[in-house]
């Protein structure tokens, strides 16, 4: 049994790619509201918290405070709006006080940095890799990423082509969401690359892609090895 391997939690995920393993690339994609956030958030949970792989995850979205009741909210089964309001019942406490621990002791380290260029991106990778170890990347998303380009694709394009290269530089797993256009909202039935353009770059630098959908929004969920 591989020993550097990344296992995310969910099967459906693991059992496809055979867990995550070091250089390889995994780009999480959705529309809005599809759970992206939350699904990359669980899996920082398992990855540090639960099997203390060092773990580095880069929020351009969220502020560290509202990730970090997310994690506690994930770590400890509490509603995130009961710890936010601090309405919590005795049990409740009593169970806050005995996971948080799991929590601040877990090798996850949070940049919530809101605008950073591709290079600061790098830099950041690069020295949280020598200085902690750090063996999986998350990065929450893709667009939000400044890569000194002035349309859609090409930013797609040199995003997807850095961190490529990052991931074999240093010999890490990246995990990033990507927020697809508009365009599906009356689709039913099972997503396609081809319903989004943004996969034609995607599928040329990730190892794996996947589509996030909410039955109840747009569609049903699927995961496709493209190498």
């Amino acid at each position: 049994m591989e020993t550097n391997v990344i296992r995310t939690g969910f099967s459906a995920i693991d059992v496809v790619t055979g867990d995550l393993k070091p250089s390889e690339v995994m780009v999480i994609a959705g529309q809005r509201r599809t759970g992206k956030t939350s699904l990359v958030i669980s899996i920082a949970r398992k990855v540090a918290v639960d099997d203390k792989i060092p773990c580095a995850f880069f929020s351009l979205e969220m502020s560290n405070a509202k990730l970090v009741n997310r994690l506690i909210s994930s770590v400890c089964n509490i509603d995130g709006g009961k710890l936010l309001n601090g309405q919590l019942n005795h049990d409740e406490w009593e169970k806050l006080d005995e996971h948080i621990s799991r929590l601040l002791d877990s090798p996850l380290y949070i940049d919530d940095t809101s605008a950073l260029t591709i290079d600061e991106l790098g830099s950041r990778m690069r020295r949280f890799s020598s200085e902690h170890g750090v063996k999986l990347f998350i990065i929450d998303c893709l667009q939000l990423i400044d890569c000194y380009k002035h349309n859609r694709s090409e930013e797609l394009f040199e995003c997807m082509r850095s961190l490529r290269e990052l991931a074999d530089e240093l010999g890490t797993t990246i995990i990033a969401t990507c927020l697809l256009g508009s365009g599906t909202e009356e689709k039913k039935g099972n997503p396609k690359m081809s319903d989004h353009q943004e996969f034609m770059t995607i599928n040329n630098f990730a190892d794996y892609s996947m589509f996030l959908c909410r039955p109840d929004l747009f569609y049903i969920s699927t995961i496709k090895k493209i190498k």
